[in-house]
C-alpha cells in the first residue's frame, strides 16, 4: 500500500558544518524560519530538497546525519558517505529498511516504509518542491529567439517556461475530465432537449441535468479559478490582467497590449512561478519549501503571500525561510521559529 505522506512534520540534522545539530519540530500548515545570515537557513532548505528529491548537493555539507519525519512514522534517514568502498558493500535487495545506491549525491539514505528498492523513488510518495529567489547577473543573461523577437533567457525564465507548460497540459487534464465526467449528463440534455412534447416531469428533469452539469464544471475548474483570482490581484495594482492565447499558453493583457511572462518583472515572475507551483500540486497534500521569496517581492505581496498560497492549495504545507518582517504579520507570529531556538551546539 503506498504510504499517505501528507506533511514534514520534524526535520533532525546531526553535526552539520561539524559543529551544531538542529531539531526542528514543525507546524502542519505554516513554518516561517528566521535567523541571522549564516545560521543554517538556506542550507536546511538545500539538504531537505536534496533528499526527497534525489538530487545531487549543489553545495558540499559536513554533516553526520539526517532524519526526515513525516506524518504517520514516515522517516527517511539520509546519511552522508564517508567511505565510498564501505558504501557499495551495502545491500540494495528488497528489504523493508531502503539503502539507495546513488553514490553521486553525497549521502545514503534510509526509509522505513519500502519493500521494492529497485523501483522506488522518494518524489512518487512526497509531493516536496522548492522555491528559490534567483535570477542571474546582466552578464550571464543569454538571449533566445522566438517568433522573431529576442527574450531574456536566465535561471528565472527557464524555470518559468517549464511552470508555464505545465499549466498547459493541466488545463487539458481538466478539459479532459469535464469531457469524462459531463457525458452522461450532456446525453440526457440533448435527449430531453430534442423532444417536441415535453412532460412537466421531463422539463423539472433537464433543469435538474443542466443544474448538475454547471455545478460539476464548477467544481472541477473550482481551483484554477482560485489560481486566476488570486494573480489578478496580485497584479492589480501593474493593470495586468491574466489571459490566453489560443494554444492556451499563458499570457497578460495590459490595456489592450499582450505581454509575456519573459516579459514581466522579476518580483511578477516570482510571483507567477510561486503560484504555478502551487496550482500544480492539484490541490494534494504538498510540501513547499520557500527560500527568502521576499528578495523580489513587494512588501503588499509579502503580506499575502501565505493566505494567497493556502487558498490555491489548503492542503500545502509551507517552510519559508525568510529576513522580511512583513511576511511575519498579519497573525502568523506563532508559526515563527528563530534557528538560535532548534540549534545545538556539539
Amino acid at each position: 500500500m503506498e504510504p499517505k505522506i501528507t506533511h514534514l512534520e520534524r526535520i533532525e540534522i546531526k553535526n552539520l558544518w561539524g559543529e551544531v545539530d538542529i531539531d526542528w519540530q514543525l507546524d502542519p500548515k505554516v513554518n516561517i524560519l528566521i535567523g541571522v545570515n549564516g545560521s543554517g537557513k538556506t542550507t536546511l532548505l538545500e539538504l531537505v530538497d536534496c533528499i526527497v528529491q534525489e538530487k545531487n548537493l549543489k553545495t558540499v555539507f559536513d554533516f553526520n546525519h539526517i532524519k526526515l519525519c513525516f506524518n504517520d512514522n514516515h522517516i527517511i534517514y539520509a546519511e552522508q558517505i564517508k567511505d565510498f568502498d564501505a558504501f557499495f558493500k551495502k545491500s540494495t535487495r528488497k528489504i523493508t529498511a531502503f539503502k539507495s545506491c546513488d553514490a553521486q549525491n553525497g549521502y545514503i539514505s534510509e526509509s522505513n516504509f519500502i519493500e521494492d528498492s529497485d523501483k522506488f523513488r522518494y518524489r512518487d510518495f512526497i509531493n516536496l518542491d522548492k522555491v528559490s529567489t534567483f535570477d542571474m547577473s546582466e552578464e550571464d543573461k543569454e538571449a533566445i529567439e522566438h517568433d522573431g523577437a529576442f527574450y531574456e533567457n536566465t535561471d528565472l525564465d527557464k524555470t518559468l517556461r517549464k511552470l508555464v507548460n505545465d499549466f498547459k497540459g493541466y488545463q487539458l487534464k481538466l478539459r479532459n475530465l469535464e469531457r469524462c465526467e459531463t457525458t452522461t449528463l450532456d446525453d440526457k440534455i440533448r435527449e430531453l432537449s430534442l423532444k417536441e412534447n415535453t412532460t412537466v416531469e421531463e422539463l423539472q428533469a433537464l433543469k435538474q441535468a443542466l443544474h448538475h452539469k454547471e455545478a460539476k464544471v464548477a467544481e472541477i475548474y473550482q481551483q484554477k479559478n482560485q489560481f486566476l483570482f488570486e494573480l489578478n490581484s496580485l497584479f492589480e495594482g501593474t493593470h495586468k490582467v491574466v489571459d490566453f492565447e489560443q494554444n492556451n499558453a499563458l499570457i497578460f493583457n495590459k490595456k489592450g497590449k499582450t505581454i509575456t511572462p519573459y516579459r514581466l518583472s522579476a518580483g511578477e515572475k516570482q510571483i507567477l512561478i510561486i503560484l504555478l507551483k502551487v496550482i500544480l500540486q492539484e490541490n494534494q497534500p504538498s510540501v513547499l519549501l520557500m527560500d527568502e521569496p521576499e528578495l523580489s517581492l513587494h512588501l503588499a505581496s509579502q503580506l499575502k503571500l501565505i493566505e494567497t498560497i493556502q487558498r490555491v492549495n489548503e492542503n500545502c504545507q509551507l517552510i519559508i525561510a525568510t529576513h522580511a518582517p512583513g511576511i511575519l504579520n498579519k497573525g502568523w507570529r506563532d508559526k515563527i521559529t528563530n534557528m538560535e531556538n532548534i540549534t545545538f551546539t556539539n
